[in-house]
């Protein structure tokens, strides 16, 4: 189970980051990356609770470490999901001669 959720919290990861990216980039389908990467990171974050308080004693450092990333990269995305980047490039530029 162990390496299920890791393998599936790299690819959420992946997923949001380059989400970012996109919207950095302004591309499309930024935002269905970061919905999918978050939707996926959600689910993970629920299993990795129900394993973290069933297996206190086992291994319960590797799914506080799973939960600590989710949190960072699901604030990421969050972050990313809801800023309005186009605002940027409407910004004009003045120059002296």
């Amino acid at each position: 189970m162990r390496i299920i959720v890791a393998v599936a919290l790299g690819w959420a990861n992946s997923a949001i980051i380059t989400g970012g990216l996109f919207k950095l980039q302004f591309w499309q389908g930024a935002d269905h990356l970061l919905l999918t990467g978050l939707v996926t990171v959600g689910l993970i974050l629920l299993i990795a609770t129900v394993l973290y308080f069933r297996n206190k004693a086992d291994y319960s450092d590797y799914y506080k470490r799973i939960i600590k990333r989710i949190a960072i990269y699901g604030g990421f995305g969050l972050f990313f999901l809801f800023q309005n980047l186009n605002n940027i490039g409407n910004t004009i530029i003045i120059t002296i001669p």
